[in-house]
């Protein structure tokens, strides 16, 4: 294990291509915390409140690995706020990008 800049321990990670170019619509995959899933309910309140007869299309879908896969603008808009500076995250720290099929 490397330490960064701050001092604190940074993980190693596998090699990547030279080019690690992202667009805010792309896909990611996400496992969501129980902190995550009241920041999804709380960001979707309002709409699900005016429309309840649509409440179902604002739940969380969840692969069998219980990961949801959604746009990286997304993930900022909706986690951002509730993400804390330590322990609570409202998604699991680690991601990964779906390449488009």
């Amino acid at each position: 294990m490397n330490h960064g800049h701050s001092g604190f321990p940074t993980h190693e990670h596998a090699q990547t291509p030279d080019d690690l170019t992202r667009n805010l619509n792309d896909m990611v995959r996400i496992k969501v915390t129980e902190n995550g899933e009241r920041a999804w309910t709380q960001a979707h309140a309002d709409v699900v409140a005016a429309f309840p007869t649509h409440a179902d299309d604002y739940k969380l879908a969840r692969d069998n690995d219980g990961c949801t896969t959604m746009q990286l603008h997304d993930v900022m808009r909706v986690f951002g706020p509730a993400m804390p500076d330590g322990m609570g995250s409202p998604i699991e720290t680690s991601f990964s990008f779906v390449e488009p099929s």
